[in-house]
């Protein structure tokens, strides 16, 4: 993913840069541009090398600092985004539900990648436009469980909307 940023076919795009974390959690006034990425996964911990390059004029950092990283300006193709929530774990591995057409759930294994705050990325089993059951999964017993879906924005203003009236009885 980053490597593909990297390539001299993408040089119109800019390139992905880095913000560092220090040990304190503050964040390192200036960013990084990742100029070189590894071309070995470590299987120890599963990181990556990367070499990014950013100006330390005031030497706020050491050699053998210990620092976090956080690798911006990258796109990631032809994967779907859901939340944590709607990804479940069974005897027959990581699955998501889905609404079907006949609007009855369907159980779809899935592949998933890295986590992105409150969602995680499906890599394999999902396509863009799937409906997935993200509230009251725990109601879906088996697949063909006749299911009443609602859009995510529909569902915001029916909370909203029933909190206003709890505040103003």
């Amino acid at each position: 993913m980053i490597r593909g940023a990297l390539a001299p076919a993408n040089k119109s795009a800019p390139p992905p840069g880095a913000k560092l974390i220090l040990e304190d959690g503050s964040e390192y006034p200036q960013p990084a541009q990742v100029t070189f990425v590894d071309n070995s996964v470590d299987r120890n911990s599963g990181t990556v090398h990367v070499r990014a390059v950013l100006p330390n004029k005031e030497a706020q950092l050491l050699p053998g600092q210990f620092i976090r990283a956080k690798v911006e300006g990258i796109q990631l193709s032809n994967v779907v985004s859901v939340p944590r929530k709607a990804v479940m774990s069974g005897p027959q591995g990581t699955f998501v539900w889905i609404v079907g057409a006949d609007s009855k759930a369907q159980m779809r294994p899935v592949q998933i990648g890295r986590g992105l705050g409150n969602n995680v990325i499906v890599t394999d089993g999902l396509q863009a436009g799937d409906r997935y059951i993200v509230e009251g999964v725990l109601k879906v017993f088996q697949p063909g469980t006749q299911v009443s879906a609602v859009s995510a924005e529909e569902a915001a203003r029916k909370s909203q909307a029933e909190a206003q009236r709890k505040e103003a009885a």
